[in-house]
Order: C-alpha cells, then structure tokens, then sequence
C-alpha cells in the first residue's frame, strides 16, 4: 500500500487533488493539468463542488447530503474511471482509510482522517459501490444518482441511517 496523501485541492500529490471535489480550484493552483467536469443528473458542472452547491439546497443536512455527495462523487468516477484505477493502485479502501481531507476550512464538517471525514466515508462508498458493480469494465450499469434516488424513493421514516445502508459496502 502507498502512503496516505491529503486529498484537497493544493495536495502536492496530483491524485489528491484529482479526488477532491473542487477540482477546478486544483488546476488553478497548478496541482492537476485535466479537468474533471462531469455530468449529475442531465446538467453538466465544472467539477463535483460546483454540482454539490447547486444542489444541496435541495436536501437536509446529514444522511442526505451525505447521500447526495456519494451519488456526485460516484458520477465523478464513473465518468473517469482512471481514478477508480489509480485508488485501486495505491491500495483502495485501505488506503482512502488512511488519507485525509484537511482543506484548512474553519469548523469544515468535512475534514478529518480515514472514516472520521465525512468526505471520505463518502469516497469510500462511492469507489466501493462502483467496484461491486464491475463499472470500471461496465460503465453504463449505474444510473447517475440511482442510489440517492433508491434512498430518496423510501419513506423518511423506513430509510436506514447512512452508515448503515453502507455498512455492506463498506466493511
């Protein structure tokens, strides 16, 4: 396994900055020379961050942000796959469990180490999601957003708490 990087956007290490969400910001800083825009839900964004903003008005805070940002990063993968395989080549979800998110943020609820980020338990289930599907090989089996949608889709009162509905996913 690889040493642990810090993922955000002015990481030394340009897989780091690749998988943070403000990628745009990454290549201003010099940090990533590719874009990484994808499209969510029919509507294309510059990067994941700017599609996070726009839509987390739409969500309450906690599991569904939490879901939302999953199913944002789960695109962002699938749409560049070489991600997938650049995680899988520093050692996958043992390795995103020993990176951490330090964007310098003050009070950033999503800052934190391994599974103490919100952020990462949320890369965690997305690159983990993508593999249990073989999307690598199979791009198309995952509709943008179909987890939120199957999460959204239950009455409030019957969905599992995020942690849980990943618990499979990621242990």
């Amino acid at each position: 396994m690889k040493p642990p990087i810090n993922i955000y956007s002015g990481s030394a290490d340009s897989l780091g900055a690749a998988l943070t969400n403000p990628t745009v910001l990454s290549r201003r800083k010099g940090r990533i020379k590719c874009d990484y825009a994808l499209e969510f839900e029919r509507i294309k964004y510059p990067d994941a961050e700017a599609a996070y903003q726009a839509l987390k008005r739409r969500t309450e805070e906690g599991d569904e942000r939490l879901q939302l940002m999953t199913d944002i990063i789960i695109a962002k993968l699938q749409q560049h796959s070489k991600l997938i395989e650049a995680i899988a080549l520093r050692g996958g979800v043992a390795w995103l469990e020993s990176c951490e998110h330090t964007v310098g943020a003050r009070n950033s609820y999503w800052e934190g180490i391994g599974r103490n980020s919100p952020f990462i338990v949320c890369l965690i289930a997305a690159y983990s999601f993508l593999l249990s599907c073989n999307a690598v090989a199979t791009p198309s089996c995952i509709t943008v957003g179909s987890m939120r949608n199957t999460f959204f889709n239950e009455p409030k009162s019957a969905r599992a708490p995020f942690g849980v509905m990943y618990e499979e996913i990621l242990s």
